[in-house]
């Protein structure tokens, strides 16, 4: 994982995400690193390791269930950005009636749409990195299964957050470029009839 670190932080990630749609599958960076587990699984008692592999699905459904959120987001507010973009254009040719101003508010909102528009595609269609469970590394371990499913499930947690993290980043700053869209508009209606 390409982690970002430094100045303007969230314009870059949205950025990389917004490039991500020209590279099919090109990874996407991420804000922090993922968390790793501080301390070897392997001589927990059962029991704490039963309650470590619960935790890790739980942690795991919980990851996938976010990942269908912000894509549904995504799609959502995909759909509201394109029909500020419909209406922009096809108030174009009221708009080019008045001053150069106004030329001036309706390019800087059909370009700030576009990039709204970009960015939701971005979240919706860029690989997500996720922690998966390994049923060769199961398969191979004799004698501690439940040790060995339980440091899979610790490998497998930290990559989905961060990656979640970043993904509803873009998301949001995409929601922004979408309302300070709609606020041109607004400023355009009068001049658009």
């Amino acid at each position: 994982m390409r982690v970002l670190s430094g100045r303007l932080l969230e314009a870059r990630l949205y950025l990389a995400y917004v490039a991500a749609i020209a590279v099919p599958g090109s990874a996407v960076p991420v804000l922090e690193e993922p968390r790793t587990a501080k301390r070897a699984v392997d001589r927990l008692p059962d029991d704490a390791l039963k309650l470590l592999i619960e935790e890790g699905r739980r942690q795991l459904d919980r990851q996938a269930a976010e990942l269908n959120r912000n894509q549904t987001r995504a799609t959502t507010l995909l759909t509201l950005t394109i029909a500020e973009l419909v209406f922009l254009f096809t108030s174009r040719a009221a708009i080019t009636e008045h001053c150069w101003r106004v030329d001036v508010l309706w390019w800087l909102a059909t370009a700030l749409g576009m990039l709204a528009v970009a960015g939701c595609i971005a979240v919706t269609i860029t690989p997500a990195v996720y922690g998966s469970i390994s049923v060769t590394a199961l398969s191979d371990s004799t004698d501690r299964t439940l040790a060995v499913l339980a440091e899979e499930y610790t490998l497998a947690g930290g990559a989905g957050d961060v990656t979640n993290a970043a993904r509803l980043t873009a998301l949001r700053d995409a929601a922004w470029l979408a309302m300070v869209t709609g606020g041109l508009i607004v400023l355009l209606l009068p001049f658009s009839a």
